[in-house]
């Protein structure tokens, strides 16, 4: 298995979180991920490419099976979802940060929130402009330099853009801890205008956003900090008793914090 991650460059990093070229064999993936990849909601969209021509799958909770695109674009994962197959998987994947997808595309389909899309039908003109480079024999660091060239031509951030990329870095500093009324108080805005700025840039309500910025940091400190006891994380990240933060964590998970800690093959 082969894993590069790339950062974008600076002027990008307001929209583009990382790429990430992702290589397993079939023997590796039945190895290391018997059950499938089980990955977990958090407060990124993508899109990917899988290079070798060889799609693979993921199960929903209901147990449907989707084929994913050749060139495929995702929203926000609002529940944990198991990618699967039956071949090895070479794939190269953009996460772009809760602004990416706006900034990009002009809007921040939020309909694709759980699910993958054909990118070239719902963004035809700009995926035909990237399918030949991508696709070609070039070595990933030229992939990726294509990525760059290509994204600083398309975000061209207007005003309403910058504004909205300030105040998603004010919401962060709060750390998802405040309820949306006092985050609107605190951002001086009405709880109208806030609903409709997330909705519009982030595609998420500003109640889930929190709830998933609050539910990812208590679980990287549940994988990270083993000596740290339920009650002391669901204390530090204020959930209202233990009870709540384990119905968080198996909320967004499928389990709970006992059975993260030991699970293998998670996304985080």
């Amino acid at each position: 298995m082969k894993n590069e991650i790339f950062s974008p460059p600076r002027h990008l990093q307001s929209f583009i979180k990382r790429y990430i070229r992702h290589q397993v064999s079939h023997e590796e993936r039945c190895l290391i991920f018997p059950a499938g990849r089980l990955c977990l909601p958090d407060l990124t969209t993508g899109m990917a490419i899988h290079l070798a021509h060889k799609r693979h799958w993921r199960i929903r909770p209901d147990g449907a099976v989707m084929d994913q695109p050749l060139f495929n674009a995702r929203g926000y994962y609002k529940e944990p979802i198991v990618y699967n197959t039956d071949t090895g998987v070479d794939i190269l994947a953009i996460e772009f940060t809760p602004l990416g997808m706006s900034a990009a595309f002009g809007e921040a389909c939020e309909e694709l929130n759980n699910y993958t899309v054909d990118a070239g039908q719902f963004f035809p003109s700009e995926i035909a402009r990237l399918e030949d480079v991508l696709l070609s024999e070039a070595e990933t660091a030229v992939k990726v330099s294509s990525l760059n060239h290509f994204f600083t031509e398309l975000i061209r951030p207007k005003a309403e853009v910058r504004r909205a990329a300030n105040l998603l870095g004010a919401v962060e500093n709060y750390r998802g801890l405040l309820s949306v009324r006092d985050l609107a108080r605190e951002l001086c805005m009405c709880e109208r205008t806030l609903n409709r700025f997330f909705h519009e840039y982030v595609g998420l309500s500003p109640k889930l956003y929190l709830r998933l910025s609050r539910y990812r940091r208590a679980l990287e400190q549940i994988k990270s900090q083993e000596d740290k006891s339920w009650s002391e994380i669901s204390y530090q990240h204020q959930y209202y008793d233990q009870a709540h933060f384990i119905n968080e964590i198996k909320k967004f998970t499928g389990k709970t914090p006992s059975e993260i800690r030991n699970a293998p093959g998670l996304l985080l």
